[in-house]
């Protein structure tokens, strides 16, 4: 209408009845038609009207007699499924008529090129290059789910302007569920329980909600507040959230989508740290640095399959074992616990959909279901190896499968797993006392920290860049740990 009235005085009435307003749509095709142009409506969420068949069913004659007397204009209609609200809701409403008349483009998620275009952006918001582990974490996780993607690049903003380094959200790793919770971060509990209670009946009018609520101006003022804090919307008369993905959260209090990530680290090894964090309750990076004398890439690996199968919280270098895993603990339940963690990662579920159709499913087929599921990692073939025998032995542990060979075998009898299956391989092994050392890097990279430092004269500043590469901070460690390298009062390195 804005382009119209530059060439046409094309201000119309606001109809007040279906007649009127075919009217006046009829005079807009004509304008448009004279103009040679194409007048274009976009309608969204339009499966809210799956729920009201009367309302409905009035809209579609209307467009239908619209798309018979107005030549120049066209409907977008954009749904994200095709399935009423119930068995009734379905005898009422002809999908397949709407269908027929229409031309139906399915929006596929986002590609490799399209999430990757998406992501660069965040380098200029952050105004520092983006690491290429955080970067592939950020990719691996959203699978070009385009509501996910953007949310997790809008996270890394935040995190990175809250004072986060890019290393510690790599180490951190990305829980879904976190997203959420920051959605929701400006707002008390109280707020917070009432925005659930509204999300169950929007999309709706202030009219509407009120007839619901029955609380006057406690609605119209929490309704204002949630404008404010960008959680919902007013689109003409109606509220609803900004998007649907949140709805389904604040509704159901669950993550209205699978999660896949690959594991890295073994099952045997993880479990085990977990358990002793739990028997000698380490609360921080370094009381595990020095006890356990591994390599610290290998430690936050194992941290993060932890802190993604929520056994444990892990941000900035400090861990803390949440309820339902202590609880478990005491109740003897952690296999329990483990073997449903472990089933909830999207890929688990691939798996275990693909054995009960086939039985059977050899490692050379695991790795292309991982990969069909995980489209947008590009990885080589050796690591995808690695990522389908952590995998393999994920679902092993966890009782999930049976293994025959490198094969993946239907298992019939699952049952649990007892908390000294889970750490048979550990038993007996203890904490290390302080004479052992277990190196965490090779003795050429040793070599390259010692010279190194020799050259930069032991300035902290110039050593930087050295000791923030992961493998050259475990052979930093090694110097240190084996008395090479001494750290002085002023923060300096120096050769002993």
């Amino acid at each position: 209408a804005l382009f119209l009235n530059k060439v046409h005085n094309a201000r119309i009435q606001i109809p007040d009845n279906f007649e009127s307003g075919l009217l006046s749509l009829q005079e807009v095709s004509q304008k448009l038609k004279e103009n040679n142009n194409i007048g274009l409506f976009f309608i969204d969420q339009f499966e809210s009207l799956f729920a009201k068949p009367d309302l409905y069913i009035a809209f579609f004659d209307f467009l239908l007699d619209i798309t018979h007397l107005c030549g120049n204009i066209l409907f977008c209609i954009a749904r994200k499924n095709d399935q009423p609200t119930t068995y009734d809701d379905r005898a009422k409403i002809d999908l397949e008529h709407l269908r027929e008349i229409s031309e139906t483009v399915l929006l596929e998620d986002f590609s490799r090129d399209e999430a990757v275009g998406l992501i660069e952006h965040v380098q200029d918001e952050i105004e520092q290059p983006l690491l290429d582990r955080l970067r592939e974490m950020a990719l691996e996780f959203s699978r070009g789910f385009p509501w996910l993607h953007k949310r997790i690049c809008a996270h890394i903003i935040s995190m990175i302007e809250k004072g986060a380094s890019q290393e510690e959200l790599v180490q951190a790793g990305l829980k879904p569920d976190e997203l959420f919770r920051e959605e929701l971060a400006g707002l008390d509990e109280p707020e917070k329980d009432y925005l659930r209670r509204l999300a169950q009946y929007l999309p709706a009018t202030l009219d509407d909600l009120s007839e619901v609520f029955r609380d006057g101006d406690v609605l119209v003022k929490r309704v204002s507040s949630l404008q404010a804090h960008r959680l919902i919307r007013l689109t003409g008369r109606i509220y609803d959230t900004y998007n649907d993905v949140l709805k389904e959260y604040l509704k159901t209090g669950k993550i209205p989508f699978g999660i896949k990530y690959v594991f890295r680290a073994s099952p045997v090894a993880t479990l085990n740290l977990l358990d002793r964090i739990q028997r000698y309750n380490w609360k921080t990076l370094s009381d595990i640095r020095e006890k356990e004398r591994r390599s610290i890439g290998g430690i936050l690996n194992r941290l993060r399959e932890l802190r993604l199968l929520g056994l444990l919280e892990y941000s900035k270098r400090c861990i803390q074992l949440p309820e339902v895993t202590i609880k478990a603990y005491q109740d003897e339940t952690i296999g329990q616990l483990i073997q449903d963690r472990v089933r909830q990662n999207g890929l688990v579920k691939d798996v275990l959909d693909r054995l009960a159709a086939t039985e059977h499913i050899t490692f050379i087929e695991l790795k292309g279901l991982m990969k069909s599921s995980m489209s947008l990692l590009e990885v080589s073939e050796d690591t995808w190896d690695t990522y389908a025998k952590a995998l393999s032995s994920w679902l092993d542990k966890a009782k999930l499968v049976s293994i025959s060979g490198k094969d993946v075998v239907l298992r019939r009898d699952r049952g649990i797993v007892s908390r000294e299956e889970l750490n048979r391989a550990g038993e007996g092994r203890g904490v290390l006392p302080s004479e052992f050392f277990l190196p965490s890097a090779y003795v050429k990279e040793l070599i390259t920290v010692l010279e190194s430092i020799q050259r930069a004269r032991t300035r902290k500043e110039e050593l930087r860049n050295i000791i923030d590469l992961q493998h050259m901070y475990d052979a930093l460690s090694d110097c240190r740990a084996t008395g090479l390298v001494a750290l002085v009062s002023d923060g300096d390195l120096i050769l002993t």
